[in-house]
């Protein structure tokens, strides 16, 4: 579902680009960003769901009545906090971006606006994880599906009709509070259990006892991967915001091959805690790290190969200079996702805070580097470097831990997780290069045929070797929600 959403995002860019101009987008992604790193739920959501899923496997139904309640009020209150903030920190924004000279007084509108956005999805995100944690994802992850066609049917006509930016926001704002009503009726009508809302505070160090190492990865997340486009419009103008967020989306779109499976793995691996079955976890990881990297890494040649290719299809060839900085993201991909499965694993069995650790560290290290390389670089890909140095260090500390914690024998996580999956790589890397050599992009009289010939052929062999993967893992069905 994470993948599903992160494709609608996709495609808001090129709207904003075909029926505005690139500042107006420039704009907008200040805008949306600064509400994104506002959205930080304290690490509550998968502690909640992880609590959930352990009730729900134990048979606990004052527990599962307890979490649902409390952590309800929690996020109203979060989110409350949140939009409060938003409104005010935005003015401070405006006039660094220079905001203020095109939007007047929309400015405080947007930030009203994009304040309810904020509060709204934390009192979402509360009845979402009662959704997940007791078994429900395939019908909130259709309801999402529902909710983000329905939001960019409303931005396409606000953008179309001329409305702007002031437009977008209405929609936006609008179509949080009608999903907003749509999930409290399905939680109603499913767990009549999660109806209560109150606040119990025994139950606060369960979800604290997680939540707070949850919080610094959440938070040192969102700031590594947020925070290039705020560098960038800083140093280089608002439009380098908007060419460097094109270059994050390329990246987001590629990781979330793999991260996005995390939400699949987490209310299972929380049951098999529930019903004393830790060894389960241990083959979750396996299979489902392998999987995804396989899969993120076929992708990842595509996108590094074709890169400039993929760009100007998308939002056009004025966004030329965030090839690179995409091309440097998405190699540290390819060393990148050992921890992502390893997060909501570790999650279940409440052992996350050396990951918060190792987290903080490239929080604090990418963001220092990048502010520097940006700007002895003069270039947004000293950005996107600030941001891979750290982790390709750090990388193999993550999978040690990983390891360690979840009990992992060193010959299947070799075989199944790095070999299979970069091996696969270095073959896409050379059939790329080969058919370059010899030119067979223009066996069709036009290159743009040839490259998505070689991508078709790509994926259908990479989607055959995901298939026998399937299949050598036995994986039961219902550990391919996703």
């Amino acid at each position: 579902m994470r993948f599903v959403a992160l494709v609608v995002n996709l495609a808001i860019a090129p709207l904003f680009i075909w029926s505005t101009d690139l500042q107006v987008y420039g704009f907008y992604v200040i805008f949306s960003t600064v509400a994104v790193m506002l959205q930080q739920d304290m690490g509550m959501t998968n502690s909640s769901i992880r609590l959930l899923g352990i009730a729900q496997g134990a048979g606990k139904s004052d527990l599962i009545r307890s979490v649902a309640k409390t952590t309800k009020s929690i996020f109203a209150s979060l989110g409350l906090t949140a939009g409060i903030v938003y409104y005010c920190i935005l003015s401070f924004f405006s006039n660094n971006f220079g905001i203020h000279d095109l939007l007047d007084k929309q400015i405080y509108q947007l930030s009203a606006l994009y304040a309810i956005v904020v509060i709204v999805s934390f009192v979402v995100s509360a009845y979402r994880q009662i959704l997940i944690g007791l078994g429900s994802l395939i019908a909130s992850n259709l309801l999402q599906i529902a909710q983000n066609v329905f939001r960019i049917s409303l931005m396409v006509y606000a953008l179309v009709s001329g409305y702007g930016l002031l437009g977008v926001g209405v929609a936006e704002a609008l179509v949080s509070i009608l999903y907003l009503a749509s999930v409290v009726i399905m939680v109603h009508k499913r767990y009549p259990l999660a109806r209560c809302w109150g606040f119990e505070s025994k139950i606060l160090p369960e979800l604290f006892t997680t939540s707070i190492n949850l919080v610094v990865i959440q938070v040192s997340g969102s700031l590594i991967v947020q925070s290039g486009s705020l560098i960038s419009g800083s140093i280089f103008g608002a439009q380098a915001a908007g060419q460097y967020n094109i270059a994050q989306k390329v990246y987001t779109f590629v990781k979330e091959v793999t991260n996005s499976l995390g939400f699949v793995v987490l209310p299972d691996a929380a049951q098999n805690i529930g019903h004393g079955d830790v060894r389960s976890n241990g083959i979750i990881y396996i299979a489902f790290t392998g999987i995804g990297n396989l899969l993120m890494n076929s992708v990842a040649v595509l996108a590094i190969g074709f890169m400039s290719t993929w760009i100007s299809l998308w939002v056009g060839d004025s966004y030329h200079e965030a090839v690179l900085p995409a091309q440097i993201l998405i190699v540290s991909l390819i060393v990148n996702g050992m921890h992502l499965i390893a997060i909501p694993l570790l999650t279940a069995t409440g052992q996350t805070r050396p990951y918060a650790v190792l987290h903080s560290i490239w929080m604090i290290s990418a963001l220092t580097l990048s502010w520097l390389l940006a700007q002895r670089l003069e270039s947004m890909a000293g950005v996107a470097l600030g941001v891979i140095i750290p982790i390709i260090v750090l990388e193999p500390i993550y999978l040690f831990i990983a390891m360690r914690f979840l009990h992992l024998p060193y010959r299947d996580v070799f075989l199944y997780d790095i070999l299979i999956p970069f091996s696969w790589f270095l073959i896409g890397i050379v059939l790329f290069l080969a058919a370059q050599i010899v030119n067979i992009f223009d066996i069709f009289g036009n290159e743009l045929v040839g490259v998505f010939a070689f991508s078709a052929l790509w994926l259908l062999l990479s989607f055959m070797l995901f298939l026998r993967l399937i299949h050598r893992f036995g994986l039961a069905k219902r550990h391919l929600r996703f």
